[in-house]
């Protein structure tokens, strides 16, 4: 009988623990933050505008799990499922990510992403992006350069009629003028 009593507090202590472990973990989130920017990133030290949190949208056809399958010419691409976070809608277009260094979002007509490099110099804020692409897809750049990324710059810029790739790809080479 006394072991029944100590078996049954061993388990009331434990249930305590992890109740308290979840509350702990909740509270620590932060809500709200759609910048796309991974903690220590080279994209951190952009100024972040934060959007609001838009109403709840629902896409029709969006992926449900945490990851989803992305088929492209060049072969299927694994991503994070950025359908399950903050997202705000304009028209057929997604804005995953908005900072006064640059602006990324995914058309879902044309399933093209789209990296608007705001602020000069553009090599950097362009850089800024990227790794926040890389960071929202949670994809390797290897895997980023066979979905469809354009990048474009501003119309007051020497750049305003290029429409780049990426970086790091083939073909998405970008010299400073």
């Amino acid at each position: 009988m006394n072991m029944k009593k100590i078996i049954i507090f061993l388990v009331v202590i434990v249930i305590l623990v992890v109740a308290f472990g979840i509350f702990w973990f909740m509270r620590s989130q932060k809500p709200g933050d759609i910048s796309g920017i991974p903690p220590g990133s080279i994209a951190e030290s952009s100024e972040v505008q934060r959007l609001p949190a838009p109403a709840i949208v629902d896409f029709p056809g969006a992926p449900q799990g945490d990851f989803f399958a992305m088929g492209t010419p060049k072969g299927s691409v694994t991503i994070k499922n950025f359908y399950k976070t903050p997202l705000t809608p304009y028209e057929e277009f997604l804005i995953l990510s908005d900072t006064n260094d640059y602006q990324i979002t995914y058309n879902t007509l044309t399933h093209q992403f789209f990296i608007y490099a705001s602020s000069s110099p553009f090599d950097i804020s362009r850089q800024k992006g990227e790794a926040a692409l890389l960071y929202i897809l949670g994809t390797s750049k290897q895997d980023t350069c066979k979905l469809d990324v354009a990048e474009g710059f501003p119309q007051n810029s020497s750049l305003a009629t290029k429409y780049l790739g990426l970086s790091f790809c083939s073909g998405g080479a970008f010299q400073t003028q």
